[in-house]
């Protein structure tokens, strides 16, 4: 996916492009950020431990910039890994661009701008020989052997969630229907770990209710030395002790700040038994905090997890992860909408036709490692399984394509599409399910009472080359759709993921192919869900994409060289106004075999170059394209009028 962002001033059209420059400098970070700081694309920041962000401050990190976290056996060994966490009332402004992701990786990694240069050559006191990862070996050193490298990328926020950290019978619950809160007041963790270092237990973080110590850090209490709204109430408590770990509140609209092009790779340390880190955790980040476009690649926990929280998400990608790719817990109440997610099954060495071609089942290394996915979508309630905690979990996903294990290394039957636990609740539409070991859906954990406990529905999607249960019909739960004896390979170009080159994660052409694809044609209703106008694509397609790949060009998947070279064209804008409503015109690919099958574009609008929103899909030629010449679109903005204030538009492909 390549979008282009123009604006409007006074009728001309700007655009701005940046460059990769050479890292100059190797920057150790090895304190909390307390005061707004910027990081710069040209020089490489290392982490060695957990760095904390700390409210109000701001990190602003350019496009381009390589982030590198050390493993912490290479640092102190104590169990506290390179981790960037943003916390409550603190914020991130992290926007890459495809030209210029910004990129969260080891200290070792090589698969980066600049390459080898960009690595540090020691932590601290600490010096050691980095390895070279390649997508070729030598055996150990290879980039699909890799994880447990360091932490990820946390976000700390202020929304309610469903936990009850002292099991009292008092429960703290919030409604968010009616925006009430009920049961003992909110205090906040006098002490412990993450929510799971004692699993089944209900005194998992101290005495906490309604806040909790997100997974992987500790309560870490500090002195910010002024006073701080905790929950985001507005009120001030007058202490100014802080809790860095903590997570939780009162605001469903917190804003945690901008995550965009970002690829975040070979996390998961392992902090305790049984607890790693993940590619990005968002604990109770709200709907003000926008996420958009973040890769998660060869992590060994899951790829994206939610522990409550109402933010909503596009374009999240999760490659080869070592748990599941889309896991939310304790009220996670947002919408998540093109997703594509790759389990991992094991093959941890070389791929056909890369130049060391043979798998290796041994260890070799200290870097191998042995990804083997658990699920694609495990969607729980509350944690522990107090099911009578509100808010209940109610996500949303839209536009979503699952690629299973099926067949791979250590693959056994808890290789589920879904898994559905703890009184989650919500709805999964427009899926692509394919190589699905086991079940496509599956309950477990909780008594199944209809319409309270596990009625997650499953409307409108596909499932091809699943399991021998391919579907466990819930109690509670409406599923739509049937269709499990189409054969593999007939709706998705992803069977080659093996072989270098061949993972095309789009839709397969139906002229081309000589078959009719249900995914790809364009007779869905647009996804709809009332209050998310400014958020949902009104795409018409199964899957994740359809005919642009939009991993191209800008991911890890991409640097690996496990994508096909070429990619749908990239628009070029122009902006225009006619009767005060702008006008938006662009190139259309035209490389479609069937005209009447032409690439579709989403166009969306920006009034502060943060929040886009889609305002129409479009086919070269439709109802919606004005301009008459073949290979050229052009679309009114209808529902905006320019008084002269910028407003930005940008052009996706689907």
């Amino acid at each position: 996916m390549k979008p282009t962002s123009s604006k409007i001033l006074a009728l001309a059209c700007a655009a701005v492009a940046f460059t990769g420059a050479a890292h100059a400098d190797i920057i150790e970070v090895t304190t909390d950020i307390s005061t707004d700081t910027r990081w710069s694309s040209d020089n490489v920041y290392v982490l060695p431990n957990a760095v904390y962000v700390l409210p109000p401050a701001r990190l602003t990190i350019e496009p381009g910039t390589i982030i590198r976290a050390a493993n912490d056996t290479i640092t102190t060994g104590s169990n506290n890994p390179g981790t960037l966490a943003i916390c409550r009332g603190a914020k991130v402004i992290g926007i890459g661009t495809v030209e210029n992701p910004i990129v969260f990786t080891s200290v070792d990694d090589t698969l980066v701008p600049g390459g080898a240069n960009t690595r540090p050559t020691k932590v601290g006191s600490v010096v050691f020989t980095p390895l070279n990862y390649g997508t070729d070996g030598p055996v150990g050193n290879n980039a699909f052997s890799i994880a447990r490298q360091c932490g990820g990328l946390v976000l700390l926020g202020r929304t309610p969630i469903a936990y009850d950290g002292n099991g009292a019978a008092a429960r703290y619950n919030y409604d968010d229907a009616t925006n009430t809160l009920t049961g003992e007041a909110p205090t906040l963790p006098t002490g412990g770990s993450s929510p799971e270092s004692v699993p089944g237990t209900q005194n998992e973080a101290g005495d906490g209710s309604g806040f909790a110590v997100i997974e992987g850090l500790s309560v870490s209490p500090i002195t910010l030395g002024f006073p701080f709204d905790p929950d985001g109430s507005g009120s001030l408590n007058g202490s100014t002790s802080f809790q860095r770990g903590v997570y939780g509140g009162v605001d469903e609209d917190d804003d945690s700040g901008v995550v965009r092009f970002w690829s975040i790779r070979y996390g998961g340390f392992p902090v305790a038994p049984g607890i790693e880190l993940n590619g990005l955790t968002m604990g109770a980040v709200g709907r003000g905090t926008t996420i958009e476009w973040v890769e998660v690649c060869q992590n060994a926990d899951d790829d994206f997890e939610w522990f409550g929280g109402y933010v909503n998400c596009r374009y999240l990608m999760g490659m080869f992860g070592g748990d599941d790719g889309i896991d939310w817990d304790q009220g996670y109440s947002g919408t998540i909408q093109h997703a594509f997610l790759h389990m991992g099954g094991g093959e941890r060495f070389p791929r056909s036709g890369y130049a060391n071609a043979t798998p290796d089942a041994t260890t070799a290394g200290k870097n191998t490692t042995q990804n083997v996915s658990e699920r694609g979508f495990e969607l729980d309630g509350p944690e522990p399984n107090n099911s009578g905690i509100l808010p209940r979990s109610k996500g949303f996903v839209f536009n979503a394509t699952i690629i299973g294990n099926k067949g791979g290394v250590g693959v056994t039957s808890s290789q589920d599409g879904i898994r559905v636990r703890r009184s989650s609740s919500g709805q999964i539409q427009y899926a692509l399910f394919e190589d699905i070991n086991s079940g496509v859906l599956e309950h477990s954990e909780g008594s199944a009472t209809a319409g309270v406990e596990n009625d997650t529905d499953l409307l409108d999607s596909l499932f091809f080359n699943t399991g021998s249960t391919p579907i466990q019909t819930l109690t509670g739960t409406t599923i739509l759709t049937t269709g499990t004896a189409v054969a593999p390979a007939t709706q998705i170009v992803a069977k080659g993921q093996l072989v270098k080159n061949g993972l095309n994660p789009t839709l397969i052409d139906e002229a081309a192919a000589g078959v009719s694809i249900v995914a790809r044609k364009l007779t869905r209703t647009a996804p709809a869900r009332s209050g998310l106008a400014n958020f949902l694509s009104p795409v018409k397609h199964t899957g994740a994409m359809r005919d642009n790949n939009w991993l191209f060009g800008w991911s890890w998947t991409a640097a690996v060289d496990l994508l096909p070279t070429s990619n749908v064209a990239r628009p070029v804008l122009t902006l225009d106004v006619s009767l005060a409503n702008p006008k938006v015109s662009f190139n259309a690919d035209t490389t479609a075999t069937d005209a009447t099958d032409a690439v579709e574009y989403v166009v969306e609008r920006s009034t502060d170059g943060r929040e886009w929103v889609p305002f129409v899909a479009v086919q070269d030629g439709d109802i919606s394209d004005t301009n008459v010449t073949a290979g050229q679109i052009t679309v009114t903005d209808s529902a905006y009028t320019y008084t002269g204030s910028p407003v930005h538009y940008r052009v996706i492909a689907q």
